[in-house]
């Protein structure tokens, strides 16, 4: 078990693809919620992307720690540790460093910490897990690809 966590740590698992984000909330070592939503219109609007091109991965993933953290803002218990697993290294760093390269994606950033202020539930643990452990997360972010990945 790794040091500040417990057995009521709720680990918070995403991705990103060019085309949406994808999520799980574990309570423990069980499934409680999942979520899959795609990138819009609006989204790219906002971030200047592009949906469908990988060049903006990395927003990407750090807006779908955001996007899992305000989601699931009400099933995260108080008090618990709150872990948070990406196999993005960028998304990741950029969060524990409260930026990221392109000043226009601090605004995810900055959301973030604001989420974790508001909650008094600040993420105790990023960790970076191999891409291809991270497969259920990975297939719910292409729920809507043109060739979705099985379950």
């Amino acid at each position: 078990m790794v040091k500040g966590l417990t057995r009521h740590t709720q680990r918070i698992v995403v991705d990103a693809s060019p085309r949406g984000l994808g999520g799980i909330l574990f309570v423990g070592d069980s499934i409680t919620e999942y979520l899959c939503e795609p990138i819009t219109a609006a989204d790219c609007t906002l971030f200047d992307a592009v949906v469908g091109s990988s060049k903006f991965i990395s927003g990407w993933e750090a807006l779908a720690i955001l996007l899992a953290r305000t989601c699931w803002r009400g099933k995260v218990s108080q008090g618990a540790a709150i872990e948070v697993r990406s196999d993005s290294l960028a998304g990741l760093c950029g969060f524990a460093k409260g930026r990221l390269k392109d000043p226009s994606l601090n605004d995810i950033i900055a959301n973030i910490l604001l989420e974790e202020a508001e909650t008094n539930q600040p993420i105790g643990l990023l960790a970076h897990l191999p891409g291809m452990s991270n497969y259920t997360p990975d297939a719910l972010s292409r729920f809507t690809a043109p060739e979705p990945k099985p379950f």
